[in-house]
């Protein structure tokens, strides 16, 4: 017996056939080959064949077996369904389809801003002007009557009282002239008492006595003058102040007319600090209104507003505004560079800082605010004066809610999430 095949008859038994429908069952009769079975002499059927291309192949008993290739791609397909059939997929889309969802339905986000509220406050505003100090009066002191400078009793630089003698001039024939005067004056009275004697006895006229009234009142008028004239010879100081120069000197001959003077005499106390205001600031200065100054020499002083000029210059268009202040001891000079400081009229406006300020389209300067229902809104306003701390703006009603942060990431008519800043409530 072959020893590929020593139990037959227990392989028959056991091996399954193909088709158990055709399969012939016997038994093996004593003609039978010890090689294998066989159906009754006939050739093995076409299945047991091997076929390189085909799926299925037949094993050594006749045993169709699938290829291990195509086993591997089926279970591979398999798996593949499976895991398809399993909602791996439709998960993940069950998973994004809510947040989706939900991210349309959730509304977008307000712009966050903060703000603060503010009121307004009575500001007075400062207008800067460029001036000079100036003498309250300067003086050129000249003769009234002619005559020769006989002396000069004062010098450059001194201080005088009203009344003080500043020159002499020679008297000359003057007092001569008034002796003769005087005695004239006397001869006139004694000739109107006499003719006023005569008409209260009846034996004077009238026209005597008219005429005796006449000379007296002439003989009385050139004493006057003469007086006069004498006195003019004193040139005197017309007010406190401090001589400035003295252009004549002794011998020179003064009168009448004359382009020479005795002395020129400056009138210190009180000082002027004069400047030329623009014309559209001077209606904002007010009379009478305190203001200061500092010179350059680093003084600084106070007064009052004494003049504000009605006729501009022609050539600047500006306006001349004098501050008096005192000097009393003489310490301010005349002609020295000041900058003056002229308050405005007071009226009601808004401290911001210079940050929250913003251009419309339009180059228009103001400033984005909220309302009630935090809707943005753009208010244009006018800069009218500064400090360290901000600017002064005119332009907003009294109490008003101003954005503070994030003004320029919002547009008017844009509602936003507002927070107010510390300290601050809504």
């Amino acid at each position: 017996m072959p020893q590929g095949d020593r139990f037959p008859e227990r392989d028959r038994a056991i091996a399954p056939h193909p088709n158990p429908e055709h399969a012939v069952h016997h038994r093996p009769g004593p003609g039978h080959h010890q090689g294998g079975d066989r159906l009754h002499g006939s050739q093995p059927p076409p299945d047991r064949r091997h076929h390189p291309g085909a799926p299925w192949r037949c094993d050594g008993l006749g045993v169709p077996t699938m290829r291990k290739s195509y086993l591997i791609a089926a279970g591979l397909a398999a798996a593949m369904s499976l895991w398809l059939a399993s909602g791996s997929l439709p998960v993940e889309s069950a998973k994004a389809t809510p947040e989706s969802e939900r991210a349309q339905a959730a509304p977008a986000r307000l712009p966050a801003v903060r703000v603060r509220k503010i009121a307004a406050e009575t500001y007075t505003g400062t207008v800067i002007v460029r001036g000079r100090t100036e003498a309250l009066r300067m003086v050129s002191l000249k003769a009234e009557v002619a005559g020769q400078v006989g002396e000069i009793l004062v010098q450059r630089g001194s201080a005088v009282k009203a009344g003080e003698v500043i020159c002499r001039l020679s008297v000359r024939d003057r007092q001569t002239a008034l002796v003769e005067a005087q005695a004239e004056l006397r001869q006139r009275e004694v000739e109107y008492n006499a003719a006023a004697r005569l008409q209260d006895s009846g034996y004077g006229t009238r026209n005597k006595l008219a005429e005796a009234q006449a000379n007296l009142d002439a003989a009385r008028s050139r004493v006057k003058r003469v007086t006069l004239e004498l006195a003019d010879t004193e040139i005197k100081a017309p007010f406190d102040g401090v001589i400035e120069d003295t252009p004549a000197k002794e011998g020179d001959v003064m009168g009448p007319g004359s382009d020479t003077a005795c002395a020129i005499i400056v009138d210190v106390n009180p000082m002027l600090i004069v400047g030329q205001v623009a014309e559209r600031e001077v209606d904002e200065i007010t009379l009478g209104s305190p203001a200061a100054a500092r010179l350059i020499t680093g003084q600084t002083v106070e007064g009052k507003v004494r003049f504000i000029g009605s006729n501009a210059d022609p050539q600047t268009r500006t306006f001349r505004v004098e501050v008096e202040v005192a000097n009393a001891d003489a310490a301010l000079k005349s002609g020295v560079t000041t900058e003056i400081r002229l308050p405005t009229s007071p009226l009601p406006a808004h401290h911001v800082s210079p940050a929250i300020l913003n251009l419309n389209p339009n180059g228009v300067i103001g400033l984005k605010t909220v309302d009630a229902e935090n809707v943005v809104a753009f208010q244009p306003v006018q800069i009218i004066g500064s400090d360290d701390a901000g600017v002064w703006i005119t332009g907003l009603p009294d109490k008003v809610t101003v954005i503070t942060v994030g003004q320029d990431y919002v547009n008017p008519g844009q509602k936003v999430e507002a927070s107010f800043e510390d300290g601050q409530t809504s």
